[in-house]
């Protein structure tokens, strides 16, 4: 059950997007070819492409610039506990965010979210509630970022799932990565790897705006068409 609700709000949520790639700024290129100037290229790569599958595509929400996001799922029967991850990367964060500005929000405006949680879980002590376990700062992608747990509790007492976010800049993008699991150590370990398997470089510096490039593996050129045959003559 776990897995369906799962599945079913990741069909909702990326649905129809990877169809807006090429009016948002994000293009896919060869990952062998130049970076252009300007552009920062993404690679991001499976936890165990034969465990794991990952849908991507472009997120445009109003009032905010678009987001590239990827669903990684581990496959049925592949993983011992139910486990998905969710990546979104917003471009026009600072390459180099101030720590004792995340320091705040990590310390301060997280965890405040705990008592609206105790609120609600008290006044229904059977519905579903979410608690921020921990969130600190820490170095991710060689500049500081935030990471945190969250435990979601199940209405009617059913499975705890437990949530490991992570959020890491680099080349002018924020990477949010947030990992589920009811298996509390895999959910933190299917973070770490993911944010492992994510590589993001920069072109050459220019003043327009950023182009972000997703790699894709080298397509082939299709062969030219064969001419029909001239009619003979009688």
């Amino acid at each position: 059950m776990v897995r369906v609700i799962i599945l079913a709000i990741a069909a909702a949520a990326l649905a129809g997007c990877s169809q807006t790639a090429s009016r948002s700024g994000y293009r896919a290129v060869d990952p062998n070819a130049p970076i252009a100037p300007g552009a920062v290229r993404i690679a991001e790569r499976p936890i165990d492409p034969d465990k794991w599958a990952m849908r991507g595509g472009v997120l445009r929400l109003a009032n905010r610039p678009p987001q590239r996001a990827t669903l990684h799922v581990c496959r049925p029967a592949a993983c011992a506990e139910p486990a998905f991850a969710v990546v979104v990367m917003t471009p026009g964060a600072p390459r180099a965010p101030d720590r004792e500005a995340l320091k705040r929000i990590a310390t301060e405006q997280i965890p405040s979210q705990n008592e609206l949680n105790q609120l609600i879980a008290s006044a229904n002590p059977s519905a579903a509630a979410s608690r921020v376990v921990s969130s600190n700062v820490a170095t991710l992608k060689g500049q500081p970022g935030i990471v945190m747990e969250i435990e979601r509790r199940a209405a009617n007492g059913g499975r705890t799932v437990h949530q490991f976010g992570g959020f890491a800049f680099a080349g002018g993008m924020m990477i949010s990565v947030q990992s589920y699991s009811t298996d509390r150590e895999f959910a933190r370990r299917n973070r770490d790897l993911i944010l492992e398997r994510i590589d993001i470089r920069e072109g050459p510096r220019v003043d327009t705006g950023t182009v972000v490039e997703t790699t894709v593996p080298a397509t082939p050129a299709a062969p030219a068409p064969t001419p029909p045959a001239a009619p003979q003559r009688l």
